[in-house]
């Protein structure tokens, strides 16, 4: 019993960190908390739309993917570790000078048009 909560744990981590990762490497974080602070406390009806559209959803993406991430938005704690996680890998992935020299060569870029 117990070793079965503690594979649930792990598998619940394993899915937190596949999504985080692949949001924060697309850079999309911000309107992936955005909208999953927007759509959270429906986030059961959208697991459940994901099971109904699994049949369409099938041709495009591995069977085992589609039902696994329809299970994880069940739990709405689920939802916020998400949330957490994303928001700690766009912490670590961009360090604080290179985030300030980006946004001063923008504002720069954004001047000279004017």
């Amino acid at each position: 019993m117990i070793k079965q909560m503690t594979e649930e744990k792990d598998k619940k981590k394993a899915m937190t960190d596949k999504i985080a990762q692949a949001i924060v490497r697309r850079r999309m974080s911000v309107p992936a908390v955005f909208f999953m602070q927007t759509f959270k406390p429906m986030n059961f009806i959208g697991s459940q739309a994901v099971v109904f559209l699994g049949p369409v959803l099938e041709s495009l993406f591995p069977r085992s993917d589609i039902y696994g991430i329809a299970e994880f938005m069940e739990e709405r704690e689920n939802v916020e570790e998400l949330m957490e996680r994303i928001e700690a890998l766009e912490s670590e992935h961009e360090p604080e000078p290179e985030k300030k020299e980006r946004k001063r060569r923008f504002f720069k870029r954004a001047k000279r048009k004017e």
